[in-house]
């Protein structure tokens, strides 16, 4: 099990940083997230990669891993995906590392589930739509999610190429999300479990634009 910290990260990494976060300020000037310390987790390569972020400022300071046992060539995904995260680049917007798909895609999955719950209480976004892409089983599966009232209330399939058995999966997570089932609550449908989860990080992470929107 390897333990490892970054919060070393210098304050000044964050100076040049504004509308191009995925976390941002609201509307009303206020910061957008919580202050805190946020544990989450994800299923990794070999096991679940469990992470922390904290919050500082409104803004993410530090991610320290708690727990991880990729194979000595994935490990570093974890770090790099991290590092990309504290310099302000959204989650979405972070590339998997060449060779380690799966840790980078748990690594921002986890990262993810953390900021939903630094996310402001009343849960409310901002109306539009939201496109994302989340690689699944044999493709990525891109999704667009609407926004109106401040709630979801469509997601629609732009692309997939997962098999005729698992792509069920993706209306099927859908359909729950939108009668208001929590993410992190919504299980995997049975045979589609990569498929499933790809759903449901994208979801999260079209979220995140919503919440960032201005």
């Amino acid at each position: 099990m390897k333990i490892s910290k970054l919060g070393l990260i210098s304050t000044v990494a964050f100076l040049g940083i504004s509308a191009g976060l995925i976390i941002c300020t609201s509307l009303n000037g206020s910061p957008a997230l919580t202050d805190g310390t946020y544990k989450a987790s994800a299923q990794g390569k070999n096991a679940p990669i469990e992470l922390e972020v904290v919050i500082k400022g409104g803004k993410p300071s530090a991610v320290n891993v708690l727990a991880q046992e990729e194979t000595f060539f994935a490990a570093p995904a974890i770090d790099t995906i991290s590092a990309q995260f504290l310099k302000g680049t959204p989650i979405d917007k972070i590339d998997a590392v060449s060779g380690a798909t799966i840790t980078s895609n748990a690594t921002k999955e986890a990262i993810s589930k953390a900021l939903k719950k630094a996310a402001p209480a009343d849960g409310s976004y901002n109306d539009g739509s939201y496109k994302v892409s989340v690689q699944g089983k044999n493709a990525p599966i891109e999704l667009e999610v609407v926004i109106s009232g401040g709630k979801p209330s469509a997601v629609n399939v732009l692309a997939q190429e997962e098999t005729f058995f698992a792509a069920p999966a993706i209306d099927t997570i859908s359909a729950q999300f939108l009668k208001g089932t929590s993410i992190d609550k919504i299980d995997a449908v049975s045979g589609a479990t990569i498929t499933s989860e790809a759903t449901k990080n994208a979801l999260r992470q079209a979220l995140e634009q919503a919440s960032a929107a201005e």
